[in-house]
């Protein structure tokens, strides 16, 4: 398939706070459906997998809208002020003032990006897509090459690049997104669901995720030799194939 770069549309909204959300659309058609795609921890709107994918998904017959959760720009939100919940307010705003116009409406959530999805409990959407997402969050930071350490009061987390991350969002996560807390977001939100896992990172090995309840047709796919990014050879075209298909399986729109 012959990819059609599409320029990206830049837009700018206020989020509940007076905090601005930097975001961007990409579009080569008026089909009247529409991807949100939300990034992982300490991830961006422009990040290989979300930029090309835009592309992809724009050239498959839809409006993409991605943004930042935090942003570098003049008033943009810090990853260090950050919560879970701040993040899935900003996402329902993006929702509330960007999705209106559309019939048809699909969301994507990478790694971290998962749980800001399901916190938001986005009813009104046709289907999810999942990639490699994050579940039951505190074990996540007991993970040995997560290497959360404590300097001077601040938490630090990484490995060759050490991130500055908020107390408050490492105590949300142990003390509110367990396993428990985490199905009942599935049962809650009860949307079709499609969890993409990579074989190659932690993950995969966990034996449930947000397709473990709720919908009845939610699913889960282990990709294989694939990593969490998915910059590896084919792993971004296995992701994207995974995804059209998914979200074209609930679209009223003929798909040729």
């Amino acid at each position: 398939m012959e990819l059609k770069i599409h320029p990206d549309e830049n837009w700018t909204i206020d989020a509940d706070d007076g905090k601005k959300i930097y975001g961007k659309t990409n579009k080569l058609e008026d089909s009247g459906r529409c991807v949100v795609m939300v990034h992982g921890l300490t991830g961006h709107m422009n990040e290989y997998q979300n930029k090309i994918a835009a592309n992809i998904l724009a050239q498959a017959g839809f409006t993409v809208l991605r943004f930042n959760l935090y942003d570098g720009e003049k008033d943009g939100r810090s990853l260090t002020d950050s919560t879970l919940k701040i993040h899935a307010n900003d996402l329902k705003t993006v929702m509330k003032e960007k999705t209106s116009d559309f019939d048809e409406i699909y969301m994507i959530g990478h790694s971290y990006g998962g749980p800001t999805v399901m916190i938001a409990e986005p009813r009104q959407v046709d289907a999810i897509c999942l990639w490699d997402p994050s579940f039951d969050l505190p074990s996540i930071w007991t993970w040995d090459d997560v290497k959360l350490i404590e300097k001077n009061g601040l938490r630090f987390f990484g490995t060759a690049v050490e991130c500055l991350i908020g107390d408050e969002f490492i105590k949300e996560a142990y003390n509110e997104y367990d396993v428990e807390e985490c199905l009942k977001l599935s049962e809650s939100v009860n949307r079709p669901i499609l969890v993409l896992h990579a074989d190659k990172f932690r993950y995969a090995k966990q034996d449930i995720s947000w397709h473990s309840a709720g919908h009845p047709e939610s699913e889960r796919i282990i990709l294989e030799d694939t990593d969490h990014c998915f910059w590896d050879g084919q792993n971004l075209e296995q992701v994207l194939k995974h995804t059209i298909n998914w979200f074209n399986k609930y679209s009223k729109v003929s798909v040729q």
